[in-house]
């Protein structure tokens, strides 16, 4: 008996269709596995953008109204900046504002009024520099820089405080952008 129309699949032809199913399911995992990671690493550099520009702001809003600073200090186990709030006031617990880092906790604290409150964390830098004492460009120029993991972000600000360096109101110039004439 001889059977003349056969229906099927030959072996050859199973395994050339598993190669090729294979080698496909590679490129898409592939592609999957690569999408997943720059999810999670974009979702990262979020979460750090976020909580830099929170320090910031914070930062900057206090320099705002900082007079001459008392301790400025960019060291190996702390880097801190303190300051009266307001132009030739002495420290005292109602007036001084201390923001400190600690470098082996990488914890970025306020203090003020005796009370320390962090403010950030995974903190590997806080650099903060006065960029000039000349007449118009009193400027203080704060930089920060936050690690989680492999991710790091860099944010920085500079800020020209309304009583740095100024001894009444007439010689106060805003980093040069403009001057006040209280007279």
């Amino acid at each position: 008996m001889i059977i003349a129309n056969k229906k099927g699949f030959t072996l050859i032809e199973i395994v050339v269709v598993i190669v090729v199913l294979s080698i496909l399911a590679g490129f898409t995992f592939a592609f999957v596995e690569y999408a997943i990671r720059t999810y999670l690493i974009g979702n990262k550099q979020t979460t750090l953008h976020q909580e830099a520009s929170y320090i910031m702001e914070r930062i900057t809003r206090e320099l705002r109204d900082m007079g001459e600073p008392v301790t400025w200090t960019n060291g190996t186990t702390y880097d801190i900046l303190q300051f009266s709030k307001r132009h030739g006031t002495p420290l005292d617990s109602y007036t001084d504002v201390t923001f400190f880092r600690e470098a082996s906790t990488g914890i970025l604290y306020r203090r003020t009024g005796g009370v320390s409150r962090p403010i950030g964390q995974n903190i590997t830098q806080f650099v903060v520099t006065k960029t000039s004492s000349s007449a118009c460009d009193r400027s203080v120029t704060v930089q920060i820089t936050l690690t989680d993991g492999d991710q790091a972000i860099v944010l920085g600000s500079t800020v020209a405080p309304k009583n740095l360096g100024s001894t009444n109101y007439i010689d106060r110039c805003f980093n040069g952008d403009y001057e006040d004439l209280i007279q």
